[in-house]
C-alpha cells in the first residue's frame, strides 16, 4: 500500500484527548488519529452524497423555497 504523510496541526486540548485515548486503548496517538478518521469517512461521504442531491434540485425558479432551510442547516453545524 502507498502512503503519503498528513501533517496537522490541532488544540493542546485535542491533542491531550487522543493522547489520553492511545494510552487507554494501547495504540500509537497516530494509529489513532487514523482510525478515527476512517470511521468518519463513511459519515461525512454520505452527507455529501445527501447535500448533493440537494443541490441537484435546486434551479433559479425555485432557489428560494425548494429546500428547507432545516435541510441545509443539518450540514453546515
Amino acid at each position: 500500500m502507498t502512503t503519503k504523510k498528513l501533517t496537522l496541526e490541532i488544540s493542546e486540548s485535542l491533542w491531550q484527548e487522543l493522547d489520553f485515548l492511545a494510552t487507554a486503548t494501547d495504540q500509537s496517538l497516530e494509529s489513532l488519529a487514523v482510525n478515527c478518521i476512517l470511521h468518519q469517512l463513511p459519515r461525512v461521504e454520505k452527507q455529501v452524497r445527501e447535500l448533493d442531491e440537494l443541490l441537484e434540485k435546486v434551479t433559479p425558479d425555485n432557489v428560494h423555497g425548494e429546500i428547507g432551510i432545516e435541510d441545509v442547516a443539518s450540514y453546515v453545524g
